[in-house]
């Protein structure tokens, strides 16, 4: 009864920035485990889901601890050697929160809160700043995402790799998408500058175009002119023999009465 009423009071609340809670001092609220960095007070993830993105972040976490992450040549010095701490993940969603006006949830709305949530969490206070912070409001039918300042994290790639779950909401698996999000930031902290796929492709191309030799190209462009002009004069041939048929047929019609007289 007491968790059907909490769920009830939670779907009805617009959250602020400084009453919505954090997932690592109040786990329970955040419907999470601890020392968790997914907070969904308004149960917009089913029990399942909620654990299977929570166990993505953990698994992305430990294999952050086991690469060399990328920083920025402005990064402080409590980005390097022992001093670093782990980059966390955060997975921040809310049915709606407070906005400026009675309308829709705008960008700005969707901005401010972001910017006092990482200010309520301590985020940019922090030595290091080498936090992702997700932000998914159900009813904005948006998702954005903020990284620390001091992680080497290319925005270009960031866009590309997420401009598919920009209206994420609107998808019916947009769990499932959720959770690809987390795995997709992994990867790319993994390897900030790795080069995408399509990028590869267009290389490999250029790169052949510049080594074939020059009478390879005569050879395929002759070879082609051949094949085109055998197919025209068969076609040709063909029409002129079933043309002649058709005019033998009009003279000497297949008529049992009347056959032709040969000399």
């Amino acid at each position: 009864m007491l968790s059907l009423l909490s769920l009830i009071i939670a779907s009805g609340t617009q959250w602020e920035p400084t009453s919505y809670p954090d997932p690592r001092t109040n786990a329970s609220q955040c419907n999470t485990v601890e020392d968790s960095t997914l907070c969904d007070p308004d149960r917009i993830l089913t029990d399942t889901w909620r654990q299977t993105i929570n166990d993505n972040i953990m698994k992305q976490t430990a294999r952050l601890q086991n690469v060399d992450v990328q920083y920025t040549a402005e990064a402080s010095g409590n980005c390097c050697g022992n001093n670093v701490t782990d980059v966390r993940i955060f997975v921040i969603l809310a049915r709606r929160i407070n906005t400026t006006s009675n309308q829709n949830i705008t960008s700005k709305d969707l901005t401010t809160f972001g910017h006092g949530l990482r200010e309520a969490y301590g985020l940019d206070a922090q030595p290091c700043k080498n936090y992702i912070l997700i932000l998914g409001v159900e009813l904005a039918k948006e998702l954005y995402v903020w990284t620390g300042s001091d992680l080497a994290f290319p925005k270009e790639r960031m866009d590309t790799s997420l401009s598919q779950y920009k209206n994420m909401f609107l998808e019916r698996n947009y769990m499932e998408g959720l959770n690809k999000i987390v795995e997709e930031i992994g990867n790319i902290l993994v390897d900030p500058f790795k080069v995408s796929a399509f990028y590869s492709l267009g290389v490999s191309l250029l790169l052949f175009h510049f080594s074939v030799p020059p009478w390879i190209y005569v050879i395929m462009i002759t070879s082609t002119t051949v094949a085109v002009v055998s197919l025209l004069i068969l076609f040709a041939v063909l029409w002129k023999k079933y043309e002649i048929r058709d005019i033998l047929r009009d003279i000497y019609p297949n008529n049992n009465q009347e056959k032709p007289t040969y000399l």
